[in-house]
């Protein structure tokens, strides 16, 4: 009977009871007598301190006599009468409860931060023209011959931003110490205080170049960066360096270097001593800086590793350096051809940002020479420096050099780069860790060139003591005499060539309009920045003079193959990217400098021509004194640059927002994303899906982020998935006739696979852009014969295929060569649309040859218009791929894997599972590590970073990219294979899988026939074929042959 009472919670379901005759009341009265018994006295109001209730308290201290009824704990109390927190809060707290449905569902509790990624950070500030070091930094942006522009470009992890800051820093503490105001603050004694001698993980340094939120969350730079700054040479001279400040992650590093090569003169590749220097954003950086003409200068950053962290000795950190410097080499010799490229004496920087030095040959030769003399008196500085480096050892009893050890009679018998550069380093940092504070100072005071610190530094730790010395004893400064031997915009305006995309109306030796003083205006716009919640394009101005409120013509990338695509702009802004001292809050800020006027050798920032760029163009100005008008022409054709190319973005993300309604706010997002992202792109289907197309997960994820915060919606996003491409395996087994819809035409073509060398030139777009000289170069590069290079018709740089005219001239009739040239736009056009989908799935074609054998046209030009020919090409070579072994290409990546060396062998397993394989392994010298090169599909690729720092625990790093379409495993128009749901397939029905699931979302049907592309003689011409062939064939009842069609 009791169990009847309460429900499977515990709670009483009974009859209602009475208060005296209550059970509970009994028990609580029996507990409560028992309660006073034990505590020794029948009075209630004199009973212990500690077993005084809380509501005793109360009462007692609001000095009332009231007493709430003591409640037993068995009692039922509804929950709107429990007091969850009234002892928890003071009097001073007041409670608010909301009522019920007070706000919508769709009102966030938490609501999102307001701030955009892409904004930079609050701390940047407009910085007007006033002051005396504002009008020596406007002489120095008039002077192009004091000017260089440089990119910052590396490895990942190697230490491009914290170079930018030390850059920063010393530029600082030059540029504002004769300031009184200025030499006592925080800035003069360190800009960065202990946070500069601290790593990156670990909160070090203010990485100011990282200016986006999602930058400082993930510790690695994403977007490039620019940076204008004056640094001093050696001989006091200033400089205006305007640096540009790149990504390293591979998947970052095709978009931003493109972009920032076509602006700058010279690069820096900043490599780490101790990671591979053959790594994967190596591979693809150095053949964008030899194709751009770049000059390079090497920079061994993180030179503290090998003192602390790997231990090597002097000499053999010689060797480790060496050999660094011989694989860079390598590579560059593989694409260009030269030897010995970077050579410590002319262009090898030495540096370690974490620590605040970097020295060079030169820079190191000037200490021994200012404060002692080490060689012979008839010795000047520049043969020390030569012989600095390599086999070359220092007898100091007869103050000679000699190229072997054993000629040496006296002393070390190091070799001169060891007993010079790397023992007085090594001194300094066993003094700065080892000795006392007396010691240390004293020790630093006798010094060629003494180093005095005060008495807080000396008491700090170790890491703030090192940077100090070495900072002041080095600095960073002494670079800038490397850093001015790259060319100068007034000369380096001339490399810029092969940028031109009508090159033959601008030649080398003429090449006016982009000299610095030349009067037209003419600027290249490579990117889009998010300043401030508006775009401004990030361009070099070459020659002319560009002011606020100028109204210029701006290119697009199909200019000036389509000459409509031309708008007109006014510029609104001009600002320089610079950074500025806050001495309330002894901090430096990056900051905008606004101009009113620009002279040609300038980067800036334009504001107010972003509307209809997407990714680059060109924008010009007129000759004229006053304003251009959309009516003016120029006497002169405008010169027009090359859109940037870049990789191919291969992996694929399906998006659409949660809520239907929002879809419009969503695409007004992917405008502005597509403009921050120009390695991104955009494909909507027929079907109403939105797929972005991207270079990794990373990419796509940083930009989803990027997309989320700049719609503010909600978005659903589905697996991500690859790119595919079509393709064929063999040459169509007949010509395919095509008759157009009127019947007055006809075309025959055949398809056929393309060269791979071939293919892979055109996606390098590396071909003349002269059509004279196409012919030439495939007769001496490819091995054609004359009549098939001059018949070449049309290039599909993006799908690698190419157009032949291989017809045979009718001489019986006198129009046919004209008609066919009348006709050729619309067959060209036919190609590039069939080019761009493919029949089997809809996906664009990659490495088809594409020939035209006849061509029977009408006389008359209305019968062969464009609306017949078109399409009638379309579907002819459609049937011809389908007649010609189609098959799908899948993207395969290529894996750079940093793993100790003595689990190599266990990662074999881990990508044979996802149809991978390993090619090599390469042991990184002066580490337990090893190099991992290995090739996987893109599709099977996704987590497997995961996977990998999961199975070795953390201990190794993948970086992975794009490397080249392979063929996918399977027969794609075998129609017997049975696809089960919701079960994986095995490898061998992986193409027919890929096929009828791609054209399931496309809305297509599963089977794909030939049949919808021929008419009825042709089907009747390709049965006989088949019959001839095979008399097994089995036909059905209307003629079809099915295993065709």
């Amino acid at each position: 009977m009791a169990d009847d009472l309460y429900d499977e919670f515990g709670n009483y379901i009974g009859p209602e009871l009475d208060d005296d005759s209550s059970d509970d009341d009994e028990s609580s009265s029996s507990s409560q007598s028992g309660s006073e018994a034990a505590a020794g006295d029948g009075d209630h109001g004199n009973e212990d301190d500690d077993g005084m209730s809380l509501d005793d308290d109360d009462n007692a201290a609001g000095g009332g006599d009231d007493r709430h009824t003591n409640v037993s704990a068995s009692a039922i109390v509804l929950h709107e009468d429990k007091e969850h927190y009234g002892q928890v809060y003071n009097e001073s707290v007041k409670t608010v409860t909301l009522t019920e449905d007070a706000e919508t569902i769709e009102t966030p509790i938490a609501p999102r931060p307001s701030v955009r990624p892409e904004v930079l950070l609050e701390d940047m500030t407009m910085k007007e023209e006033d002051g005396a070091e504002t009008d020596f930094f406007g002489t120095l942006l008039r002077n192009p011959r004091l000017k260089r522009f440089i990119g910052v470009v590396g490895e990942f992890h190697s230490g491009k931003t914290s170079l930018m800051d030390l850059l920063i820093e010393d530029s600082v503490r030059y540029y504002h110490s004769d300031n009184k105001e200025k030499k006592n603050s925080a800035i003069m004694k360190g800009c960065w205080g202990e946070q500069a001698s601290l790593e990156a993980c670990h909160g070090g340094g203010p990485r100011l170049m990282d200016s986006l939120e999602i930058e400082k969350e993930r510790q690695m730079s994403i977007k490039t960066c620019p940076m204008c700054m004056m640094l001093p040479d050696s001989r006091g001279k200033s400089y205006l360096m305007n640096f540009l400040d790149t990504p390293g992650h591979v998947q970052f590093v095709d978009e931003e270097v493109t972009c920032a090569t076509a602006l700058t003169d010279g690069c820096m590749v900043v490599i780490d001593p101790l990671e591979p220097s053959n790594g994967v954003s190596l591979e693809r950086i150095l053949p964008k800086l030899i194709a751009a003409k770049q000059e390079m200068i090497l920079c061994l950053n993180k030179m503290d590793r090998l003192l602390l962290e790997v231990k090597l000795p002097p000499a053999d950190a010689y060797w480790k350096l060496k050999r660094v410097i011989e694989e860079v080499n390598a590579l560059v010799e593989d694409y260009s051809g030269i030897q010995d490229y970077f050579h410590p004496v002319r262009n090898v920087i030495f540096s370690s940002a974490l620590h605040g030095y970097m020295f060079t040959l030169d820079s190191f030769t000037k200490i021994y020479f200012e404060g002692t003399q080490v060689g012979p008196n008839d010795m000047d500085a520049q043969k020390f420096k030569l012989r600095l480096w390599g086999d070359s050892y220092f007898c100091q009893q007869e103050r000679t050099f000699y190229k072997t050890s054993k000629e040496v009679k006296q002393g070390t018998k190091q070799r001169s780069f060891v007993e010079f550069v790397l023992s007085p380093l090594y001194k300094l940092y066993s003094v700065c860790l080892g000795e006392e504070q007396k010691v240390l100072d004293k020790t630093l005071r006798n010094l060629p060139v003494p180093i005095l610190l005060p008495k807080q530094t000396l008491k700090s730790s170790a890491r703030a003591i090192l940077r100090s010395v070495l900072s002041s004893y080095f600095g960073s400064l002494a670079i800038v005499d490397t850093l001015q031997k790259l060319p100068s915009p007034a000369f380096g305006w001339k490399r810029k060539s092969k940028m031109i995309s009508n090159s033959p109306v601008y030649t080398e030796s003429n090449m006016r309009p982009l000299n610095p003083a030349f009067k037209k205006c003419v600027v290249h716009v490579t990117k889009l920045l998010d300043i401030q919640g508006k775009f401004g394009a990030l361009c070099r101005v070459y020659s002319g003079e560009l002011k606020v409120g100028d109204r210029v013509k701006v290119l697009g990338n199909a200019y000036p193959a389509d000459l409509e695509d031309v708008t007109f702009h006014e510029i609104s802004s001009i600002h320089i990217p610079t950074f500025s001292v806050d001495l309330e809050s002894d901090t430096v800020k990056l900051a905008f400098r606004s101009q009113k006027e620009v002279n040609g050798g300038n980067i800036v920032i334009l504001h107010g021509i972003d509307a209809n760029i997407s990714h680059s163009a060109t924008a010009v100005g007129s000759t004229k004194k006053n304003k251009i008008d959309e009516d003016d022409d120029d006497e002169e054709e405008d010169i027009c640059f090359k859109p940037l190319r870049f990789d191919e973005s291969v992996v694929k993300l399906s998006i659409e927002p949660l809520r239907p309604a929002e879809l419009p706010k969503m695409v007004q997002g992917l405008r502005s994303v597509l403009k921050s992202y120009p390695a991104c792109h955009l494909l909507v289907q027929d079907t109403g899906e939105h797929c972005l197309f991207g270079t990794g997960e990373l990419y796509l994820e940083t930009v989803m982020e990027c997309l989320r915060s700049y719609s503010d919606v909600e978005i659903k996003v589905a697996e991500p998935t690859v790119a595919l491409r079509e393709s064929v395996s063999s040459t169509s087994i007949m010509g395919v006739v095509g008759e157009t819809p009127n019947h007055r035409n006809k075309l025959t073509i055949t398809v056929s696979p393309l060269e791979p060398n071939i293919s892979e030139a055109l996606l390098e777009n590396n071909l003349p852009t002269n059509p004279d000289a196409v012919s030439n170069h495939f007769m001496k590069e490819y091995g054609w014969d004359l009549l098939s290079s001059r018949s070449i018709w049309a290039f599909e740089y993006e799908r690698a295929s190419l157009l032949l005219d291989d017809t045979i001239p009718d001489f019986n009739e006198n129009d046919y060569k004209a008609n066919l040239a009348a006709a050729k736009s619309g067959i060209v056009q036919g190609f590039r649309w069939a080019a761009k989908e493919g029949p089997l799935c809809e996906e664009p074609l990659h490495g088809c040859k594409v020939k035209l054998l006849d061509a029977i046209l009408a006389p008359s030009a209305v019968h062969r218009s464009s609306g017949q020919i078109i399409p009638t090409v379309r579907r002819t070579v459609h049937a011809g791929i389908l007649l010609a072994n189609p098959v799908l290409l899948e993207p395969v990546n290529k894996l750079h894997i940093t793993t100790p060396t003595s689990i190599v062998d266990s990662l074999v397993p881990v990508l044979s599972k996802r149809r991978g394989m390993m090619t090599s392994d390469t042991p990184i010298g002066a580490s337990t590590y090893s190099i991992v090169t290995a090739y996987i599909p893109v599709l099977d690729s996704f987590g497997f970073e995961s996977d990998i720092r999961t199975y070795t625990q953390g201990q190794a790093m993948v970086y992975s990219s794009f490397e080249y379409w392979n063929e996918v495993p399977g027969e794609a128009m075998d129609t017997s294979i049975v696809l089960h749901p919701l079960e994986p397939s095995p490898p061998q029905s992986l193409a027919r899988e890929l096929l009828v699931k791609t054209r399931r979302r496309k809305g297509l049907s599963e089977e794909v026939s030939v049949n919808k592309y021929l008419d009825d003689e042709m089907k009747r011409q390709l049965l006989l074929a088949q019959r001839g062939e095979e008399d097994d064939s089995v036909f059905t009842d209307d003629g079809e042959d099915k295993k065709i069609l």
